[in-house]
């Protein structure tokens, strides 16, 4: 059974800054910590854990990690920016939530 779209709240908080991400990572990777305790209090995922990585290309999963409710609301978020959808027609996109909710943005350019 699929999990009801429990994230889509909390990525649309930081949608603003996650474009922004994208757009300068086109430089160099950008990071930014997020607040575990917004997950937290979303999700029980103790077992599981809340780290992620995933790859964009042209607004689609190159891994399979889109089974969880954590990332398919996250590239539900990513796909509404007009924005965001442009960067990913010429650029490749990983995106990388870790252990310490430090979420890193990196950029290749699509050839």
């Amino acid at each position: 059974m699929q999990e009801s779209n429990n994230y889509i709240y909390l990525w649309r908080k930081y949608k603003t800054k996650i474009v922004i991400m994208m757009k300068e990572a086109v430089v160099e990777q950008q990071s930014y910590s997020l607040s575990k305790h917004e997950f937290t209090e979303i999700g029980d995922r103790k077992d599981s854990g809340y780290e992620f990585n995933l790859k964009l290309k042209d607004g689609k999963l190159f891994n399979s990690v889109n089974s969880t409710a954590l990332v398919r609301d996250l590239v539900y978020i990513i796909k509404e920016s007009a924005a965001a959808k442009e960067l990913m027609k010429s650029n490749y996109y990983t995106l990388v939530l870790d252990k310490k909710f430090d979420l890193h943005i990196n950029c290749q350019k699509i050839e």
